[in-house]
């Protein structure tokens, strides 16, 4: 009786080991269903066509084209952005990640992601460059994640390393019919990953 007792008390211990594993995240990865290199250069694309297309740049009131934006042609891929983490040698959902331009115009001081509150409309869009870009506005500084979304991917925007203050990254389209990308109370734009090819880029 002694030994069963152990017994069950050994399956109870594991069975509590096992439900309190956490899940492990699963490598993100490619059009080429490739797992995303870090520090890799990808275009970032809508999964669907009728949503766009990739991310670029477009200007918004600011001296420069600083704001980050899905093109309005489902055709245009976007400007190819480096996704960078401190942690492993392959992108993994749900770890922490920087996402730079690598190839934008030379008058921008930097290329890497950041959230600029518009005053105007009220939101947090995605832009570039650092505080002296973006003088007279509150800047929110933190990392992306990417997160798995049914099939497909999203992104979501961290504040700090508190996972518990990540916010989707969805489109706002604007007066001037920029489809900015912001952050978005009502869930994120569906994204896929495609392995960028630098000598077929031009910015526009």
């Amino acid at each position: 009786m002694k030994t069963i007792n152990s017994l069950f008390g050994l399956l109870f211990l594991l069975l509590i080991a096992f439900t309190m594993k956490p899940a492990v995240a699963s490598g993100v990865h490619d059009t080429d269903d490739r797992m995303l290199e870090n520090g890799g250069d990808y275009f970032i694309l809508p999964s669907f066509d009728e949503e766009g297309g990739g991310v670029t740049l477009a200007s918004i009131g600011v001296t420069h084209p600083l704001a980050v934006v899905q093109s309005s042609s489902k055709n245009h891929l976007g400007l190819p952005a480096s996704i960078k983490t401190k942690e492993t040698m392959i992108i993994f959902t749900d770890e922490m990640v920087s996402i730079k331009f690598t190839n934008v115009p030379d008058y921008n001081n930097a290329s890497t992601w950041t959230l600029v509150m518009d005053e105007f409309v009220k939101v947090w869009y995605v832009g570039i460059g650092n505080v002296a870009d973006y003088p007279s506005h509150r800047i929110k500084t933190g990392n992306f994640q990417i997160k798995e979304d049914n099939f497909d991917y999203k992104l979501v925007f961290c504040a700090d390393a508190n996972t518990t203050s990540c916010e989707d990254v969805g489109v706002y389209v604007d007066g001037e019919q920029n489809r900015r990308l912001v952050l978005s109370e009502v869930g994120g734009v569906a994204v896929k990953f495609m392995n960028a090819d630098k000598s077929r880029v031009a910015f526009d």
